[in-house]
Protein backbone atom coordinates (compact mmCIF):
# COMPACT_ATOMS: atom_id res chain seq x y z
CA UNK A 1 0.00 0.00 0.00
CA UNK A 2 1.37 3.42 -0.96
CA UNK A 3 2.07 6.11 1.63
CA UNK A 4 0.64 9.66 1.67
CA UNK A 5 4.01 10.86 0.33
CA UNK A 6 3.67 8.53 -2.68
CA UNK A 7 0.15 9.78 -3.25
CA UNK A 8 1.34 13.36 -3.10
CA UNK A 9 4.16 12.59 -5.57
CA UNK A 10 1.78 10.89 -7.98
CA UNK A 11 -0.59 13.86 -7.82
CA UNK A 12 2.28 16.29 -8.47
CA UNK A 13 3.48 14.23 -11.44
CA UNK A 14 0.28 14.91 -13.37
CA UNK A 15 -0.03 17.48 -16.14
CA UNK A 16 0.30 21.08 -14.90
CA UNK A 17 -2.85 23.10 -14.50
CA UNK A 18 -2.03 25.67 -17.20
CA UNK A 19 -1.10 23.02 -19.76
CA UNK A 20 -4.54 21.44 -19.73
CA UNK A 21 -6.29 24.77 -20.09
CA UNK A 22 -4.05 25.86 -22.96
CA UNK A 23 -4.40 22.58 -24.83
CA UNK A 24 -8.19 22.82 -24.96
CA UNK A 25 -8.86 26.53 -25.35
CA UNK A 26 -8.13 28.03 -28.83
CA UNK A 27 -5.67 30.89 -29.17
CA UNK A 28 -6.99 34.43 -29.49
CA UNK A 29 -6.01 36.14 -32.79
CA UNK A 30 -5.87 39.90 -33.22
CA UNK A 31 -6.40 41.91 -36.43
CA UNK A 32 -4.23 44.84 -37.44
CA UNK A 33 -5.49 48.27 -36.37
CA UNK A 34 -7.64 50.15 -38.87
CA UNK A 35 -7.91 53.90 -39.10
CA UNK A 36 -11.15 55.63 -40.00
CA UNK A 37 -10.72 59.02 -41.51
CA UNK A 38 -9.81 61.63 -38.91
CA UNK A 39 -10.24 59.20 -35.98
CA UNK A 40 -8.03 56.99 -33.90
CA UNK A 41 -7.29 53.53 -35.19
CA UNK A 42 -9.87 50.86 -34.23
CA UNK A 43 -8.66 47.43 -33.15
CA UNK A 44 -10.87 44.52 -34.13
CA UNK A 45 -10.86 41.50 -31.69
CA UNK A 46 -11.84 37.97 -32.45
CA UNK A 47 -14.21 36.42 -29.84
CA UNK A 48 -12.39 33.62 -27.92
CA UNK A 49 -13.75 30.64 -25.89
CA UNK A 50 -12.96 30.67 -22.06
CA UNK A 51 -12.69 27.06 -20.58
CA UNK A 52 -13.89 27.63 -16.98
CA UNK A 53 -14.75 23.99 -16.22
CA UNK A 54 -11.22 22.81 -16.78
CA UNK A 55 -9.84 25.66 -14.70
CA UNK A 56 -12.23 24.85 -11.83
CA UNK A 57 -11.32 21.17 -12.08
CA UNK A 58 -7.61 21.98 -11.92
CA UNK A 59 -8.14 24.32 -8.97
CA UNK A 60 -10.11 21.62 -7.16
CA UNK A 61 -7.33 19.13 -7.82
CA UNK A 62 -4.81 21.59 -6.47
CA UNK A 63 -6.99 22.21 -3.41
CA UNK A 64 -7.34 18.45 -2.89
CA UNK A 65 -3.56 18.06 -3.03
CA UNK A 66 -3.11 20.91 -0.54
CA UNK A 67 -5.71 19.42 1.82
CA UNK A 68 -4.20 15.94 1.62
CA UNK A 69 -0.74 17.35 2.27
CA UNK A 70 -2.04 19.35 5.26
CA UNK A 71 -3.68 16.20 6.62
CA UNK A 72 -0.50 14.22 6.05
CA UNK A 73 1.66 16.79 7.87
CA UNK A 74 -0.85 17.02 10.72
CA UNK A 75 -0.92 13.24 11.12
CA UNK A 76 2.88 13.06 11.09
CA UNK A 77 3.20 15.75 13.79
CA UNK A 78 0.44 14.37 16.04
CA UNK A 79 1.34 11.90 18.83
CA UNK A 80 -0.43 8.55 18.83
CA UNK A 81 -2.37 9.48 21.95
CA UNK A 82 -4.05 12.45 20.18
CA UNK A 83 -4.54 11.10 16.67
CA UNK A 84 -8.19 10.28 17.36
CA UNK A 85 -8.88 14.01 17.83
CA UNK A 86 -8.11 14.51 14.10
CA UNK A 87 -11.04 12.37 12.93
CA UNK A 88 -13.61 15.21 12.63
CA UNK A 89 -11.22 17.35 10.56
CA UNK A 90 -10.16 14.31 8.53
CA UNK A 91 -13.80 13.70 7.52
CA UNK A 92 -14.13 17.35 6.47
CA UNK A 93 -10.99 17.06 4.31
CA UNK A 94 -12.22 13.84 2.68
CA UNK A 95 -15.58 15.50 1.97
CA UNK A 96 -13.80 18.46 0.37
CA UNK A 97 -11.51 16.20 -1.70
CA UNK A 98 -14.54 14.23 -2.88
CA UNK A 99 -15.74 17.34 -4.77
CA UNK A 100 -12.57 17.28 -6.89
CA UNK A 101 -13.54 13.99 -8.57
CA UNK A 102 -10.23 12.46 -7.49
CA UNK A 103 -9.69 8.86 -8.59
CA UNK A 104 -7.35 8.13 -5.67
CA UNK A 105 -9.63 9.29 -2.82
CA UNK A 106 -10.55 5.70 -1.93
CA UNK A 107 -6.88 4.79 -1.71
CA UNK A 108 -6.17 7.81 0.50
CA UNK A 109 -9.13 7.06 2.76
CA UNK A 110 -8.11 3.42 3.14
CA UNK A 111 -4.54 4.43 3.91
CA UNK A 112 -5.52 7.05 6.51
CA UNK A 113 -8.32 4.92 8.00
CA UNK A 114 -5.90 2.01 8.30
CA UNK A 115 -3.41 4.26 10.06
CA UNK A 116 -6.10 5.59 12.42
CA UNK A 117 -7.28 2.05 13.17
CA UNK A 118 -3.71 0.93 13.81
CA UNK A 119 -3.16 3.87 16.15
CA UNK A 120 -6.40 3.05 17.95
CA UNK A 121 -5.29 -0.57 18.35
CA UNK A 122 -1.90 0.64 19.55
CA UNK A 123 -3.49 2.98 22.10
CA UNK A 124 -5.82 0.27 23.34
CA UNK A 125 -2.95 -2.18 23.68
CA UNK A 126 -0.82 0.45 25.39
CA UNK A 127 -3.69 1.28 27.74
CA UNK A 128 -4.08 -2.41 28.50
CA UNK A 129 -0.36 -2.71 29.21
CA UNK A 130 -0.42 0.40 31.41
CA UNK A 131 -3.51 -0.92 33.15
CA UNK A 132 -1.81 -4.26 33.66
CA UNK A 133 1.27 -2.47 35.00
CA UNK A 134 -0.94 -0.51 37.35
CA UNK A 135 -2.67 -3.70 38.42
CA UNK A 136 0.71 -5.38 38.94
CA UNK A 137 1.84 -2.45 41.09
CA UNK A 138 -1.42 -2.58 43.01
CA UNK A 139 -1.03 -6.34 43.37
CA UNK A 140 2.49 -5.92 44.74
CA UNK A 141 1.26 -3.23 47.11
CA UNK A 142 -1.65 -5.44 48.16
CA UNK A 143 0.68 -8.39 48.73
CA UNK A 144 2.89 -6.18 50.88
CA UNK A 145 -0.15 -5.01 52.80
CA UNK A 146 -1.33 -8.60 53.26
CA UNK A 147 2.15 -9.55 54.49
CA UNK A 148 1.98 -6.76 57.04
CA UNK A 149 -1.48 -7.94 58.08
CA UNK A 150 -0.14 -11.48 58.46
CA UNK A 151 2.62 -10.23 60.74
CA UNK A 152 0.07 -8.28 62.76
CA UNK A 153 -2.15 -11.37 62.86
CA UNK A 154 0.70 -13.54 64.18
CA UNK A 155 1.57 -10.90 66.76
CA UNK A 156 -2.05 -10.65 67.90
CA UNK A 157 -2.37 -14.46 68.07
CA UNK A 158 0.80 -14.64 70.16
CA UNK A 159 -0.41 -11.90 72.49
CA UNK A 160 -3.82 -13.59 72.71
CA UNK A 161 -2.20 -16.90 73.67
CA UNK A 162 -0.17 -15.17 76.39
CA UNK A 163 -3.25 -13.36 77.69
CA UNK A 164 -5.24 -16.60 77.70
CA UNK A 165 -2.57 -18.33 79.81
CA UNK A 166 -2.52 -15.42 82.24
CA UNK A 167 -6.31 -15.45 82.33
CA UNK A 168 -6.30 -19.17 83.14
CA UNK A 169 -3.89 -18.57 86.04
CA UNK A 170 -5.96 -15.66 87.28
CA UNK A 171 -9.13 -17.75 87.00
CA UNK A 172 -7.54 -20.45 89.16
CA UNK A 173 -6.50 -17.82 91.70
CA UNK A 174 -9.98 -16.35 91.54
CA UNK A 175 -11.50 -19.77 92.29
CA UNK A 176 -9.22 -20.19 95.32
CA UNK A 177 -10.01 -16.70 96.50
CA UNK A 178 -13.73 -17.37 96.04
CA UNK A 179 -13.41 -20.47 98.26
CA UNK A 180 -11.52 -18.48 100.89
CA UNK A 181 -14.03 -15.68 100.60
CA UNK A 182 -16.85 -18.17 101.17
CA UNK A 183 -15.16 -19.41 104.36
CA UNK A 184 -14.57 -15.83 105.47
CA UNK A 185 -18.19 -14.95 104.79
CA UNK A 186 -19.35 -17.97 106.83
CA UNK A 187 -17.05 -17.00 109.68
CA UNK A 188 -18.18 -13.40 109.38
CA UNK A 189 -21.83 -14.48 109.62
CA UNK A 190 -21.03 -16.61 112.66
CA UNK A 191 -19.16 -13.78 114.34
CA UNK A 192 -21.97 -11.37 113.54
CA UNK A 193 -24.40 -13.75 115.29
CA UNK A 194 -22.11 -13.97 118.29
CA UNK A 195 -21.83 -10.20 118.40
CA UNK A 196 -25.62 -9.85 118.35
CA UNK A 197 -25.97 -12.42 121.14
CA UNK A 198 -23.26 -10.74 123.19
CA UNK A 199 -24.94 -7.38 122.71
CA UNK A 200 -28.18 -8.82 124.11
CA UNK A 201 -26.35 -10.38 127.07
CA UNK A 202 -24.43 -7.17 127.57
CA UNK A 203 -27.64 -5.19 127.80
CA UNK A 204 -29.00 -7.68 130.36
CA UNK A 205 -25.83 -7.49 132.41
CA UNK A 206 -25.88 -3.73 132.17
CA UNK A 207 -29.46 -3.71 133.47
CA UNK A 208 -28.51 -6.06 136.32
CA UNK A 209 -25.49 -3.94 137.14
CA UNK A 210 -27.67 -0.85 137.12
CA UNK A 211 -30.20 -2.52 139.41
CA UNK A 212 -27.49 -3.77 141.72
CA UNK A 213 -25.96 -0.34 141.82
CA UNK A 214 -29.33 1.10 142.78
CA UNK A 215 -29.68 -1.44 145.60
CA UNK A 216 -26.18 -0.63 146.76
CA UNK A 217 -27.07 3.02 146.77
CA UNK A 218 -30.20 2.24 148.83
CA UNK A 219 -28.21 0.16 151.25
CA UNK A 220 -25.72 2.92 151.61
CA UNK A 221 -28.53 5.29 152.45
CA UNK A 222 -30.14 2.92 155.08
CA UNK A 223 -29.53 3.38 158.90
CA UNK A 224 -26.64 1.51 160.35
CA UNK A 225 -27.83 -1.09 162.97
CA UNK A 226 -25.74 -1.19 166.12
CA UNK A 227 -25.43 -3.68 169.07
CA UNK A 228 -28.36 -2.18 170.90
CA UNK A 229 -30.56 -2.68 167.93
CA UNK A 230 -29.42 -6.26 167.69
CA UNK A 231 -30.35 -6.83 171.34
CA UNK A 232 -33.73 -5.23 170.79
CA UNK A 233 -34.23 -7.44 167.74
CA UNK A 234 -33.33 -10.50 169.76
CA UNK A 235 -35.71 -9.53 172.55
CA UNK A 236 -38.45 -8.84 170.02
CA UNK A 237 -37.90 -12.20 168.43
CA UNK A 238 -38.02 -13.94 171.79
CA UNK A 239 -41.26 -12.13 172.62
CA UNK A 240 -42.75 -13.15 169.32
CA UNK A 241 -41.79 -16.78 169.88
CA UNK A 242 -43.41 -16.77 173.31
CA UNK A 243 -46.54 -15.26 171.87
CA UNK A 244 -46.53 -17.86 169.13
CA UNK A 245 -46.19 -20.62 171.74
CA UNK A 246 -49.14 -19.27 173.66
CA UNK A 247 -51.16 -19.21 170.49
CA UNK A 248 -50.29 -22.83 169.90
CA UNK A 249 -51.47 -23.83 173.43
CA UNK A 250 -54.49 -21.58 173.44
CA UNK A 251 -57.85 -23.29 173.79
CA UNK A 252 -60.27 -20.52 173.42
CA UNK A 253 -63.98 -20.90 173.89
CA UNK A 254 -66.59 -18.32 173.16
Amino acid sequence: MASPEDLYASENSKTPIGATAMSICPLVTKASPQRVGGTKPITTFEISHFCVDNLISDLRRKTAITLSESLRQKIICTPFERVSSLKPEMRKIFAAIATSDSNNLTFLKELVDGYFQGVENHNQMRSSILLQSTKDAQLMETKGFVKTLRLDENRILKETSTVQRRLARLSAKEAKLEAKLKVVRTESTKLSGMISKNEIELKQKQREISKTCEEIDKLKCALIIGDADAKMLSALRESLENTLEELKNLKWTP
